[in-house]
């Protein structure tokens, strides 16, 4: 699983693993499901939108290079960051990534 960071998905034991909170993973353990992280093309942080969604999906290039894509059973993402930071993902990262898409 791979998921943005930062990212809420939810306050489930399923889910926790997945938020990037380490305090809530240690006190649920082998409960919750550990997920990749990375940064989420956070826009007003970045020089530009196309700046911050090359950065993001260099870093999943990365991670599923690293990890191996047969080992990654989805990639975990939220369209608006709500409770983690209230930041629309630019429209061109899913378009840019693939995702949806099958087979890939």
């Amino acid at each position: 699983m791979i998921t943005l960071m930062p990212a809420y998905h939810g306050a489930t034991v399923a889910t926790l693993g997945f938020n990037g909170d380490d305090t809530a993973t240690s006190n649920w353990g082998a409960m919750t499901v550990e997920a990749e992280r990375i940064p989420a093309p956070l826009t007003f942080r970045a020089p530009s939108a196309e700046h911050a969604t090359e950065s993001s999906l260099a870093a999943l290039h990365d991670t599923l290079c690293r990890v191996g894509p047969e080992r990654v059973l989805a990639i975990l993402v939220e369209p608006i960051g709500g409770q983690s930071s209230g930041v629309n993902v630019p429209h061109s990262v899913p378009h840019r990534s693939g995702v949806g898409r099958t087979p890939r």
